[in-house]
């Protein structure tokens, strides 16, 4: 939303839209496909506009359900009860994650995500042009890149403008837009052991959860940890402050006592349970 041109910007059936505010007036649109939006930013100086958008997947009923459940935050776990079974539970820290192994049986690919940029031109009266395509790209596309399938929670929380609107920070990389041709300027870690990575304001700072159990925070400058911490239990982070010094990590932990899983009469399969609780880190 552009409060002081009273834009409004929606994303619906394939195309990005741009309506007048007060009147509700269609001013402008593009196609953008086959898309899911999953994240939006406006640039401060409000003139351009970010999305992180997905291609959604082709699956059958049965994969569909598979998707459905790791969005929902549950895994594969093999159990040791009689013999050996798998079942879908919430992560607990007694067990071992089976899900990235066994996507691959299940059919599960990772996602393709695009960061889109578009420059917004408002021309007055005449707004023919308002969404446009940064200058040395043919389209809004800036980066292409592929992320697995995994809880909502640990989707890598990361698209904002700096504050001088000349940079963007997406997923994976940090980019500069100028007048020519977008640049890298840093890229961010990628590995299977990273997850709930999430990026502070200012775009100095980024945090995440590497082995399910330590916060790291690094510099992105340097592209340097400079500290970390462990997480008793499994650790997800909800959320950063603006500076980085305050942390929101969602914990899943395993009581002391009845810690395996039970094979139950009617033949559904009870998990073993686990606490979960909502901690606030200062650094």
């Amino acid at each position: 939303m552009d409060e002081e041109r009273d834009f409004a910007y929606v994303v619906q059936q394939g195309y990005l839209q741009c309506y007048h505010a007060k009147t509700n007036l269609l001013l402008a649109e593009a196609p953008l496909g086959d898309v899911v939006c999953e994240r939006a930013t406006l640039a401060p100086d409000k003139s351009a506009l970010a999305l992180l958008v997905c291609h959604p997947p082709k699956l059958d009923q049965h994969t569909t359900g598979h998707v459905a459940n790791l969005r929902r935050g549950l895994q594969l776990s093999t159990l040791n009860t009689k013999g050996a079974m798998m079942a879908w539970g919430l992560e607990n820290e007694a067990d071992r994650d089976e899900t990235r192994a066994l996507s691959a049986i299940l059919f599960i690919r990772p996602l393709r995500r695009d960061v889109l940029v578009v420059r917004l031109d408002d021309q007055g009266v005449s707004r023919t042009n308002l969404l446009r395509s940064l200058p040395g790209l043919s389209s809004f596309l800036l980066r292409s890149f592929e992320a697995d399938i995994m809880w909502g929670v640990d989707d890598t929380d990361c698209l904002a403008f700096s504050t001088d609107s000349s940079s963007l920070a997406t997923p994976i990389e940090l980019v500069s837009l100028g007048d020519e041709v977008p640049e890298s300027k840093a890229f961010f870690p990628k590995s299977p052991h990273y997850r709930s990575s999430k990026m502070v304001g200012n775009l100095k700072t980024f945090a995440m959860i590497r082995d399910r159990r330590f916060i790291e925070l690094w510099d992105v400058e340097t592209r340097s940890v400079r500290h970390t911490a462990q997480v008793p239990g499994v650790g997800h982070i909800l959320s950063i402050s603006y500076s980085a010094r305050f942390l929101l990590v969602l914990r899943l932990q395993t009581p002391g006592t009845s810690t395996k899983a039970r094979d139950l009469k009617n033949g559904r399969i009870k998990l073993r349970p686990q606490r979960g609780n909502v901690y606030i880190y200062d650094y």
